[in-house]
C-alpha cells in the first residue's frame, strides 16, 4: 500500500467490513441507491456519495475498493493477497507498534490500533 496524497485516516478508520463483503451487499440491493448508500454508509461511514461514484457502484458494485481507496488516499499495489509476510515500519507516535512484520490481512488491524 502506498499513500496518494495526505491520508484520511478518519476513512480507514470507519471501515467495518472487506471490500469483498461491501461488493456482495451493494451487488444485493439491485441498484436501489437508497439500499446502497446505507450500505456503503453502514461499512465504510461514507455518507456523500458522489453522483459519479453512486453510478460506479450501480455499474460495477466492486468498485467500493476504488471509492474507498480515493477517499482515504491510498492505493494497494496488488489487488490480490500474496500470503506474503509484509515489512511494518514507522515513524512518530505509535511507530513502535508497526515495526516488524505480519501478513497482510492483519495490517489493517495494527493500523486501526494505532490510529485509535
Amino acid at each position: 500500500m502506498s499513500f496518494t496524497s495526505s491520508p484520511n485516516f478518519r476513512v480507514i478508520n470507519n471501515l467495518k467490513a472487506t471490500g469483498n463483503t461491501l461488493r456482495k451487499r451493494i451487488a444485493s440491493a439491485d441498484g436501489d441507491e437508497t439500499q446502497i448508500r446505507a450500505i456503503v454508509a453502514d461499512g465504510t461511514g461514507i455518507t456523500d456519495l458522489t453522483v459519479l461514484e453512486m453510478e460506479s457502484l450501480k455499474a460495477n458494485s466492486g468498485n467500493i475498493r476504488k471509492i474507498v481507496s480515493n477517499r482515504a488516499g491510498y492505493r494497494w499495489s496488488t489487488t490480490k493477497h500474496t500470503k506474503t509476510a509484509v515489512p511494518r515500519f514507522a515513524t512518530g507516535p505509535g511507530a513502535s507498534s508497526l515495526q516488524g512484520q505480519s501478513h497482510l490481512t492483519g495490517l489493517s488491524d495494527v493500523m486501526r490500533s494505532v490510529i485509535s
